[in-house]
């Protein structure tokens, strides 16, 4: 039913969107994340004595590549402040300025840290960094 009410508010012009003769419609896939746009251009005004005119354009969206932060999160099952701290230390390599870094303190830094451990299997900061270190080398960060 979208592409129906697309086509026809394209062939009518009745298009909400600024010009008038141009329509878009987010595709999903099949875990409803978008997978696709689709928009149609009107060539000719439409009549009720002449059937109208449309150019249709697919274009493929592709997903962008999950952050380090996102992917940390689903490997380990990691908070999104957790995550955040956690590739904070990777850059930083500072409990301190990884801390500074995610507006924290170096108090409730080190209370988070001992969760992360526990959540990614490491010990310390060293197997934490090359761990995370490991996954950016992955490809995603």
């Amino acid at each position: 039913s979208g592409l129906h009410g697309l086509l026809q508010r394209a062939l009518r012009g009745a298009s909400q969107l600024r010009g008038g003769d141009v329509e878009s419609l987010v595709l999903p896939d099949a875990g409803g994340l978008p997978c696709g746009v689709l928009t149609a251009h009107r060539l000719v005004r439409w009549s009720p004595q002449e059937r109208g005119t449309l150019r249709i354009f697919v274009r493929e969206v592709k997903q962008a590549a999950p952050g380090l932060e996102a992917v940390l999160r689903q490997l380990f099952g990691l908070t999104e402040a957790e995550s955040r701290l956690a590739a904070a230390l990777y850059r930083d390599a500072d409990v301190a300025s990884a801390a500074k870094a995610c507006g924290v303190t170096p108090g409730t830094a080190l209370g988070r840290l001992k969760v992360i451990y526990g959540k990614t299997g490491e010990h310390g900061h060293a197997g934490l960094v090359r761990l995370v270190a490991a996954v950016a080398g992955s490809g995603a960060g």
